[in-house]
């Protein structure tokens, strides 16, 4: 029957828009105002389809930019282990306050405590390297947990020293709260007392039975990608930063009030959380 016969112009072209529109769609999703956890989701759609409408060339991709990772972390330069910049306020014979901020935030996250607490105590603040920008990257793959607790154990004790003190109370937001918990258990003697927050990320607008997967395994793992991603030569850190950018404005924080935004780069933690699980 003529009017059931299927036109060899659609056949040939559907299928090849959808191949060269589907390994793409993910472009406008940084940019849409959908829900986080659908936003996750379609991401791992559009993937997933790509390599049904691609198979070879998105197996070619995954294995050029997989070998290229491992071989980039294989011979990765181990981070140097030092004391971190720190800005120090407050009266010099207070008690001591160190605070370790999380991410996407900076050491300017305790920019309305300090000047309150300064008044009584001597407060520390820090900021994670990379999390200044990329210009402040001192390594190409960040700081593993070991060597952020050897950095930083080695500023408080130069902190200590410099005020004549052999303890201080220590102050953790997010993954700060992480590294504050790893530092008293191996360096009980250092501090009087801890103080965690934000230890848990809350709740956004998201459906309630979606809170696990959203923030126990989807922006984990896109963070994790995004992170990666920005090893990659030439246009992996402008790709990823577009994404991260995207991320931050779906869970509703595209802004921050601090001298530079966070870029892909300022992703590690939760690499090295995952790696060393």
């Amino acid at each position: 029957d003529p009017k059931m016969a299927s036109d060899p112009a659609t056949e040939s072209t559907f299928p090849l828009i959808l191949r060269l529109l589907i390994p793409t769609a993910w472009i406008w999703l940084p940019v849409s105002s959908i829900n986080p956890l659908y936003w996750s989701l379609l991401l791992i759609f559009f993937a997933v389809f790509s390599f049904y409408l691609q198979p070879l060339t998105m197996t070619m991709v995954i294995a050029v930019v997989s070998g290229w990772l491992t071989y980039s972390y294989l011979n990765r330069t181990p981070a140097k282990i030092a004391p971190l910049d720190a800005k120090v306020s407050g009266k010099e014979d207070g008690e001591m306050l160190f605070f370790i901020h999380g991410w996407p935030d900076t050491g300017d996250l305790w920019r309305r405590n300090v000047p309150v607490l300064a008044k009584k105590y001597r407060t520390v603040t820090i900021t994670w390297p990379a999390f200044q920008g990329r210009a402040s990257k001192l390594n190409s793959w960040g700081y593993s947990f070991d060597e952020m607790l050897e950095c930083c154990m080695l500023t408080i004790k130069r902190e200590l020293e410099a005020a004549g003190k052999k303890q201080c109370v220590i102050v953790g937001h997010d993954w700060g709260a992480y590294l504050t918990e790893l530092l008293v258990t191996k360096y009980p003697d250092m501090f009087k007392a801890s103080v965690i927050i934000d230890v848990f990320l809350g709740a956004y607008k998201i459906p309630r039975i979606s809170s696990v997967a959203m923030f126990g395994v989807c922006y984990q793992y896109l963070l994790i990608f995004v992170f990666l991603l920005d090893g990659f030569p030439l246009v992996g850190s402008s790709i990823a930063d577009y994404m991260l950018y995207g991320w931050l404005k779906a869970i509703k924080r595209p802004t921050y009030p601090y001298g530079s935004r966070p870029d892909a780069a300022s992703c590690y933690p939760y690499f090295y959380f995952h790696l060393d699980a």
